[in-house]
């Protein structure tokens, strides 16, 4: 039997290989310059030294969590396309140039990623940001927002499935270099899940699914 330690020291040791494989993997199942829904999800710690976690806050929970959060942009089908790791007290919008949306693509965000200057930006870049309105009570066009918020199931239940299939919020790390292996390994995971359900005609993200058969 290998410890657990011995095992996650190895599998770092990997982090190359595991960071390429999952992104052409990716490219392949959804192509370079594909549309991308944009979403993050915390990775609480308490552990960690001054300068890499911090104080952030959780709309969804309520609550203020110490840590860190993890950006995604997700493709239509359910593919991570691209991540990033940052302290908690970074804003959507802050990350946002992080997960590389491409030019000539468009980006899917929640309430946290409308911002009229942030998007004249990316615009400019030959990026189109879609997003509902800022606050949903003072919201001037409630249709539209209803309408940029439907294709975004998915990019909901892919930190859904991290955060609950995969254990994401569960941290065993003590610094964050084994943090930042760790999260390669799910998503490299999640990535080969969704090309084996693909693979068996199934829904992307129905992994239990793909279990059963």
């Amino acid at each position: 039997m290998v410890h657990r330690t011995s095992f996650a020291r190895q599998a770092a040791n990997l982090g190359q290989a595991k960071q390429v494989l999952p992104q052409r993997l990716a490219e392949r199942r959804a192509g370079p310059a594909a549309d991308g829904l944009v979403d993050s999800l915390p990775v609480p710690v308490c552990r960690f030294g001054r300068g890499q976690a911090a104080f952030g806050y959780d709309g969804l929970q309520k609550q203020a969590d110490d840590g860190f959060w993890l950006h995604l942009r997700v493709s239509r089908a359910g593919v991570i396309l691209a991540y990033q790791l940052a302290a908690a007290n970074a804003s959507d919008l802050e990350v946002l140039p992080e997960v590389g949306l491409p030019a000539g693509t468009t980006g899917i965000g929640d309430r946290t990623y409308w911002s009229p200057a942030v998007a004249a930006e990316l615009a400019a870049a030959g990026v189109r940001l879609r997003t509902p309105y800022r606050t949903k009570q003072h919201d001037p066009d409630p249709t539209q927002s209803r309408r940029r918020s439907r294709p975004r199931w998915r990019g909901e239940t892919v930190p859904r499935q991290l955060a609950g299939r995969y254990h994401l919020q569960r941290v065993w790390a003590r610094e964050r270099w084994h943090l930042g292996h760790w999260i390669i390994r799910k998503v490299l995971s999640q990535t080969v899940a969704v090309w084996l359900n693909v693979h068996e005609g199934l829904e992307p993200l129905r992994f239990s699914e793909c279990l059963a058969a």
